[in-house]
């Protein structure tokens, strides 16, 4: 009896790109003085997109698309804080992780 190998499961590299976008959110308030308590919504969301396609190398649009989900899927500012302030992916709650983790993969 012959064995087929395990098929490998490989990501396209869109969403690796957006996975690493998830380091990039929650490191904006690392390389920024202000927290995201400073900033209206419209500048938390240029801001959290300016860091994006700087810091994960993604496009203007997946970006958006991200931070968005992340405005959409959030319970309230509070928790957009949270996430936007979070210095490692472990500061964050799952609940909070579940609403960063489905904004990147919504916008895969």
């Amino acid at each position: 009896m012959t064995t087929s190998p395990t098929p490998t499961v490989r990501r396209p590299r869109r969403v690796l790109r957006l996975v690493a976008a998830l380091l990039a959110v929650v490191t904006i308030a690392a390389g920024c003085s202000e927290s995201a308590e400073d900033f209206s919504d419209e500048e938390l969301r240029e801001e959290l997109v300016k860091v994006l396609t700087a810091d994960a190398g993604i496009t203007d649009t997946q970006a958006t698309c991200v931070v968005d989900g992340i405005f959409d899927k959030s319970s309230d500012r509070d928790q957009i804080n949270r996430i936007s302030n979070a210095q490692d992916p472990g500061d964050l709650s799952e609940e909070d992780s579940a609403v960063l983790f489905d904004a990147i993969l919504g916008c895969a």
